[in-house]
């Protein structure tokens, strides 16, 4: 279950067409279709979760400011090609709580190998 967002109420502009209809895709799984749902041609998992001290600074910062942080992993779920939610996944129920929407994939840039 994903909550912060619903198709029927989002007026922000912020997602695209495409992520919108990927998003709605996705509050209609169960938290383990979400987290096996990992079609990465090879590069390692779309959704997965980071460690916090992964992210860049000033996003820690933010976390910090919100007083969000009482884990060492958030978790990122990948809606587009670079696009990510970040968020924290409430352990006894798995219902996934949104943080940000980053449209580039900057909160926690990739490490190219």
């Amino acid at each position: 279950m994903i909550v912060g967002w619903s198709p029927k109420k989002d007026d922000s502009g912020l997602l695209r067409s495409k992520e919108k209809k990927k998003l709605d895709d996705y509050t209609k799984w169960k938290w383990s279709e979400v987290t096996n749902h990992n079609k990465s041609r090879g590069k390692g998992k779309r959704h997965h979760y980071v460690s916090i001290s992964s992210i860049i600074k000033k996003t820690r910062s933010e976390l910090e400011k919100m007083n969000l942080i009482d884990d060492d992993m958030i978790f990122s779920l990948a809606i587009y090609t670079k696009s990510r939610l970040f968020g924290f996944v409430n352990r006894l129920d798995k219902t996934f709580y949104i943080v940000w929407y980053d449209p580039k994939h900057e909160i926690c840039p990739r490490i190219k190998k």
